[in-house]
């Protein structure tokens, strides 16, 4: 869940590098796509509207390159949050098992394959991480106003469903995070209809209330939006809802709170799983209006205490948090005493303006903020309280040129359930229509998702996007992606290595990313080039002789934008 939530939201080197040539295509300009304020806040990069061929530097060594930052070598954290590829599981709209037109945990279970057969080779993309959305009960399609923190709401197949998914994904060597919201209830948890019975009932102090509603010039508001709402009227009184009237927020100055939410975090950890997304988590403790409402003294202290749970069994158990922000407020939360690890909104944010405005400075100059925090960093181009990718990026090359870019850079990368297709959002009201049925098969009611109609129905277009059609094209866009996936596997210097952006001038800037990959042990270095612009890029001969071009198209030294490529450097 975002800030903006709503009611309706929430192998051998030689076969790879032969199995990997060939990838780019020449393509249109994307459309622009919808921004959201606060993510993109702090971004840099401004345009000149230059045009003309971008060119690498031509020194010969890594020395000779001007560097505009260094994100050091992942070597925070679970080493399996560093550098693997994770996928979020939209899960009421992967798979429907029992024929309820809805995604359940059954339809995880059998799709399983699609994202980790736990063999070499194949179609499946081989991921390691799996995050689940919300699955505990709720009265809302998106689940975040849970309603039981202890149990797997029984559409989603319950407890003994959980089970076995945990069971299975173990065996393929995947660690499973749950999404967790702590910020908030649904009006409908037993706690808030304890606390809101009346002025002395149970659990009042369990939630955040006032007798009268207080005054809009005392600057209470949401972080995003001033002038929003955020005291609703109850029987008796008014109580503190930040996100909606639906989600009353938790009083986390209560002990009683603290305690029970560290331990229902402790009550999943002992279930199986191997770590939490944290939901909304900047906003967990109120000290007053305005500043107050937001990255507080308490949320902090709190964040302490649920890490030494998280830390208790098993060990490398992971905290990553939604801390929707710039970068600058991100690092608060990263002093190693609290998350794990935190989603980069800063670069995310960059990586689909560049795309809609064909430069690479947005991305380096987000890239370059976040340069201290790289271990920290999970990037992604999409997720499930945003536009689909392939609104702003509406062909397979740029769509290929942004997740490939992700796969490439350091820290665990993330893919959003159906960006691996190119799926496109559709026209339902609110945040439904980011969140809709994955397509296995091109024909059936429900495209292989279910026996019957989707609970939404997705557009005409996803059945030309199927998973199955997908599979059997090499040219797709889940059939490239999974070659990228096979690099960043089969190269230790690009899930352990430290990365050097270079620092390009002019028209140069704006067109191209390139950076130097080095792994300080072996001295083995990677030069990936990310062209955001159309045209032929030269590369350095220093890299081309005696090279090898691990993937990437276009011929004597060139790569063709936009698009990705990638070379190891010859022998000095």
């Amino acid at each position: 869940m975002g800030q903006a939530a709503r009611p309706a939201r929430r192998a051998s080197q030689s076969a790879v590098e032969g199995l990997l040539l060939g990838l780019l295509v020449a393509c249109t300009a994307p459309q622009q796509g919808p921004s959201r304020a606060e993510a993109g806040a702090g971004l840099g990069g401004d345009i000149d509207g230059g045009g003309g061929p971008a060119r690498l530097p031509s020194g010969s060594r890594l020395d000779d390159l001007a560097v505009a930052c260094r994100l050091p070598a992942p070597s925070t954290g679970p080493a399996w949050l560093r550098s693997g590829v994770g996928y979020q599981v939209w899960l009421r709209s992967f798979r429907d098992s029992d024929g309820d037109g809805h995604g359940d945990l059954g339809g995880l279970l059998t799709g399983l394959d699609a994202l980790q057969d736990g063999k070499p080779g194949g179609t499946d993309l081989s991921v390691d991480v799996l995050w689940l959305s919300l699955l505990f009960p709720s009265p809302s399609d998106h689940g975040y106003d849970a309603t039981d923190y202890d149990h797997v709401a029984s559409g989603f197949g319950g407890d003994a469903a959980l089970s076995a998914l945990l069971k299975a994904a173990k065996a393929r060597g995947l660690r499973v995070m749950l999404d967790l919201v702590l910020n908030h209830t649904s009006t409908e948890h037993p706690w808030f209809l304890d606390s809101a019975s009346s002025s002395a009932g149970p659990r009042r102090s369990w939630y955040v209330w006032r007798d009268a509603k207080p005054e809009a010039a005392e600057g209470w508001g949401q972080p995003w939006q001033a002038k929003a709402t955020v005291w609703h009227k109850a029987a008796h009184g008014h109580y503190y809802g930040l996100f909606w009237s639906g989600m009353p927020d938790l009083h986390y100055g209560e002990e009683a709170v603290q305690a029970e939410m560290a331990a229902v975090a402790k009550r999943w950890l002992a279930k199986g799983v191997d770590g939490f997304r944290l939901d909304a988590i900047r906003y967990l403790h109120e000290d007053g209006a305005g500043a107050g409402q937001h990255d507080t003294v308490g949320t902090h202290a709190f964040l302490r205490r649920l890490r030494d749970v998280a830390k208790a069994e098993p060990a490398d158990a992971a905290l990553v948090g939604e801390v929707w922000t710039d970068t600058a407020t991100v690092a608060s939360y990263l002093k190693g005493d609290e998350l794990d690890a935190a989603f980069d909104f800063d670069t995310n944010a960059a990586l689909r303006k560049g795309l809609e405005l064909r430069s690479a400075s947005f991305v380096r100059n987000a890239l370059c903020k976040g340069a201290a925090l790289p271990s920290y960093l999970q990037r992604f181009a999409g997720n499930h309280d945003m536009a689909r990718l392939a609104d702003l990026a509406p062909t397979v090359a740029l769509q290929e040129l942004a997740q490939g870019l992700v796969l490439l850079l350091p820290g665990l990368a993330w893919i959003y359930q159906g960006d691996e297709l190119g799926l496109p959002s559709g026209d339902q009201p609110g945040d439904v229509h980011f969140r809709l049925p994955l397509p296995w098969t091109a024909t059936g009611p429900g495209l292989g998702f279910s026996a019957v109609a989707p609970w939404p129905s997705p557009p005409p277009s996803y059945a030309g996007l199927a998973i199955a059609s997908q599979d059997a094209s090499p040219d797709s866009l889940r059939s490239r992606l999974r070659r990228w996936i096979a690099l960043r596997l089969a190269e230790p210097t690009l899930r352990a290595g430290e990365v050097h952006l270079l620092a390009l001038a002019g028209d140069d800037a704006h067109s191209l990313l390139p950076m130097v990959v080095r792994d300080q042990a072996t001295g083995d270095e990677l030069l990936v080039v990310a062209a955001f612009a159309d045209g032929a890029l030269p590369v350095p001969e220093a890299w081309r002789a005696g090279g090898v071009k691990l993937a990437g198209a276009g011929g004597g030294g060139e790569v063709v934008g936009p698009g990705l490529a990638v070379w190891r450097r010859g022998a000095p």
